[in-house]
């Protein structure tokens, strides 16, 4: 059998600190403020979320306003309805000018 590589589901917040480049007090303030997601490993330790972690870099990088950003696991975002959907189609193809005339 060969050697497989594991990717962690977290980091403890030092680790995450050091990848922020903030202290472990801010990262714990962060998880607070609902901008990373804390998941709980055993009775009395905790990390941070990789997906979240990951996600708070790239907003940081695109330069969006933090202040706003709230982390919002997978399995809690909405899905648009077929409406929304109809609707987003529409505005788009209408944009370009190939809308239907009726």
């Amino acid at each position: 059998m060969g050697f497989m590589e594991l990717t962690p589901i977290g980091y403890r917040y030092k680790e995450a600190g050091k990848l922020l480049t903030v202290s472990e007090p801010t990262v714990i303030r962060l998880i607070q403020a609902g901008k990373l997601e804390r998941l709980q490993i055993t009775e009395n330790r905790f990390v941070v979320s990789r997906e979240s972690l990951s996600a708070y870099m790239e907003a940081v990088k695109s330069g969006g306003d933090l202040r706003a950003y709230r982390y919002t696991p997978p399995n809690q975002r909405r899905s648009s309805t077929p409406d929304e959907r109809k609707g987003l189609v529409a505005g788009v193809l209408s944009r370009f000018g190939l809308g239907s005339a009726g």
